[in-house]
């Protein structure tokens, strides 16, 4: 009970803290800021100082809505399929850990556009001062690494996982897709993370987009031939 509270403390925090910390930025803005870049991380479009506040306020109304969907994945499915220990769970550290991983990302985020726009402004050059793909594709990568680590743990539900038709059926196909899945994600996040430190920013991102559509395909595909191989 304490845990699941401190988990929910830190998930508040963590959604209005881009809000507090671009109201605490926003005096030392000019009133003309960078507001968008192309992918040569040039600055395409100048804007007000008041789109500081844009993320944030994404921030606060996207955290309720995952708050609720994520508490959904309490509530187990198919728990008639699973050993009796099991049936109870309720998945409360994967989904401590995925909610305060993504705001954890929004944060890092909101961060680095503050910074990375304050410099840009100041410099008054016209280009990207921080390689900002670089950064998110690093923060992204991070991101999967730790959340392969709990893929594991998830337990059957109606909301998070990897919900197939397969794995929705079977407990063990549920378990066994969930496994590997965990070791691609992490693998494609180290894989990700490494190419950050020697490729331009926006083919790394590229690679880490492209390498997180195929390790989504690969779990689909998997859990698809255990299914076919159980039966």
């Amino acid at each position: 009970m304490k845990r699941r509270i401190a988990a929910a403390v830190w998930y508040w925090i963590l959604a209005v803290l881009p809000l507090l910390a671009s109201a605490a930025a926003y005096p030392f803005f000019p009133d003309i800021i960078p507001a968008h870049y192309n992918l040569a991380g040039e600055v395409d479009r100048y804007g007000s100082k008041a789109e500081l506040f844009i993320l944030p306020a994404m921030v606060l109304v996207l955290a309720p809505v995952f708050w609720g969907l994520t508490g959904l994945a309490r509530r187990s499915v198919g728990a008639e399929t699973l050993p009796p220990e099991e049936r109870k769970s309720r998945n409360e550290k994967v989904i401590a850990v995925t909610r305060i991983a993504l705001l954890a990302v929004f944060n890092a985020l909101n961060f680095v556009m503050l910074a990375s726009t304050w410099t840009d402004a100041r410099a008054g050059t016209g280009e990207m001062s921080w390689d900002i793909y670089r950064i998110l594709a690093a923060v992204l990568a991070v991101m999967d690494i730790v959340l392969g680590n709990f893929l594991p743990k998830c337990r059957p539900n109606s909301v998070m996982g990897v919900r197939t038709p397969w794995t929705l059926e079977s407990a063990e196909v549920w378990y066994r897709t969930h496994r590997m899945g965990g070791f691609w994600m992490v693998g494609s996040g180290v894989l990700s993370l490494i190419l950050c430190l020697f490729l331009p920013g926006i083919w790394a991102l590229g690679i880490y987009l492209a390498a997180t559509a195929l390790a989504a395909a690969a779990m689909t595909v998997y859990s698809w031939r255990i299914s076919r191989r159980k039966r």
